[in-house]
């Protein structure tokens, strides 16, 4: 009797490896997606520390956080837009605000006064994956304190 050459893969064998990578997949997308949560979260918390830091210098040489300067931070797309104004995953605010925490609405014709505090906001837009981020809106003041929706969103 002549013995027939298999040539293929059976069924069970094609089941085999379509099983393994369906676990395979099961765990590494969703720790790929937690991965560029957690980058996109550094990068703007990045972009939150230079914002503050350039406030800071404009501080320095001018004694007050308040002019055109923080309006032209704020309307400027290369700053409040992150990363950028068409995939922004996140809306950066200025926000100066006087010693009772109350935001001063922005005019041109008001001048700073060195008691003005400034709080900077990163709020998470519905694009991208920020939106289902467990740290929420993040926040950095004049003081450097680092505020988010969760205790751990600050820690590298």
């Amino acid at each position: 009797m002549k013995q027939r050459l298999q040539i293929g893969f059976t069924i069970i064998e094609l089941l085999i490896v379509v099983t393994m990578i369906a676990a395979l997949a099961v765990i590494a997308i969703p720790t790929y997606h937690r991965y560029v949560i957690k980058t996109q979260r550094q990068a703007v918390q990045a972009r939150l520390m230079e914002m503050s830091a350039i406030l800071e210098n404009h501080y320095s040489q001018k004694g007050a956080y308040w002019s055109d300067f923080v309006g032209q931070l704020n309307s400027d797309t290369v700053y409040n837009r992150f990363p950028d104004a068409k995939k922004s995953r996140y809306l950066i605010k200025i926000a100066v605000i006087d010693s009772d925490g109350v935001e001063i609405i922005p005019s041109s014709d008001r001048e700073a006064t060195p008691y003005q505090l400034y709080l900077i906001k990163a709020t998470p837009t519905a694009l991208g994956n920020q939106r289902s981020d467990y740290c929420g809106t993040l926040t950095v003041n004049n003081f450097h304190i680092k505020g988010a929706d969760s205790d751990r969103c600050w820690s590298f």
